[in-house]
């Protein structure tokens, strides 16, 4: 399994999908997702909350 977002294969992942847990979307995508679906891309559970993860570059 790639980095990148399961909906527009581009973007990477950085949003994760409560509570099933799986990281599995950009942001932009969860943000459609919130207005036109209610269930986890991956499993199909409801989505009850998304989360969005904030990673840190590692400094030189």
């Amino acid at each position: 399994m790639g980095k990148e977002c399961v909906i527009c294969l581009t973007e990477p992942r950085d949003t994760a999908v409560m509570p099933c847990r799986h990281l599995c979307m950009c942001s932009e995508c969860a943000k459609a997702l919130r207005f036109q679906s209610s269930k986890c891309p991956i499993c199909r559970q409801p989505v009850e909350k998304l989360m969005e993860i904030k990673v840190k570059s590692p400094e030189p």
